[in-house]
């Protein structure tokens, strides 16, 4: 799943890149953006948690798509989906 995960961002963003390839002033971003984002890439497993300074982030199976996924996010006790 993490391979796919981040075979599928690579796909999605690269084609953003050439369709809105109009005018260099206009980019959001480049081919460079794109490589320097893959190492920041963290997947996660559905059920697994995941703490990010003190946040902490739960996937689980949205099931209208499959592969979707919905995160249950708690900060500071609070949670939300």
């Amino acid at each position: 799943m993490t391979h796919a995960t981040k075979a599928i961002y690579r796909w999605l963003l690269s084609d953003y890149i050439k369709v809105s390839n109009i005018s260099t002033e206009q980019m959001l971003y480049t081919e460079s953006d794109l490589e320097k984002s893959m190492d920041k890439i963290e997947t996660i497993n559905f059920h697994e948690e995941k703490d990010v300074n003190g946040i902490k982030f739960s996937a689980y199976n949205a099931g209208h798509v499959l592969g979707a996924a919905m995160f249950l996010i708690e900060i500071a006790g609070v949670k939300v989906c």
